[in-house]
């Protein structure tokens, strides 16, 4: 019994103590979320899941790395250099920015409660999706590309 009350206790204060603040997670990691949510979003409603484009990845993190450098969200300026670049016959972006506590998840969500971001991540149109994120004084800023092969 007294055994019972020192582990009851020993795991009391363990639950009491304060953990100290997760680190945030890689770019990688943090996309990774991302991707799947919004193919969760996707095939819930019955429609395919996108696959991963690389060369929509490399214009997507180009774009996060241009938004967190000038400290505000903006889309890509020449949609038709990622079309011709990539073979694209339509695409389309999702921008956001983040504070750090922010996940994959909330993103996504985020982007789910906009119309235009709902209508791009749903659209039966795309097939592909390429995403970079960049993590800059606490706060992540995300894009997706969407595409779909002429």
């Amino acid at each position: 019994m007294v055994l019972l009350t020192v582990l009851v206790t020993l795991a009391a204060g363990v639950v009491a103590v304060p953990t100290p603040a997760q680190a945030a997670p890689s770019a990688a990691a943090y996309l990774a979320e991302v991707r799947t949510h919004t193919n969760h979003e996707r095939t819930i409603r019955d429609r395919r899941a996108l696959a991963n484009s690389a060369c929509l990845g490399r214009f997507a993190r180009a774009q996060a790395a241009r938004m967190a450098k000038a400290g505000r969200i903006f889309h890509t300026q020449d949609f038709a250099a990622i079309g011709r670049t990539c073979g694209l016959r339509a695409w389309g972006e999702n921008v956001a920015q983040a504070t750090g506590s922010d996940t994959g998840r909330g993103v996504v969500a985020m982007w789910m409660r906009s119309s235009g971001h709902k209508a791009n991540i749903l659209s039966t149109t795309y097939r592909h999706v390429g995403m970079g994120a960049v993590r800059r004084d606490g706060k992540w800023w995300v894009v997706q590309v969407f595409g779909r092969a002429a």
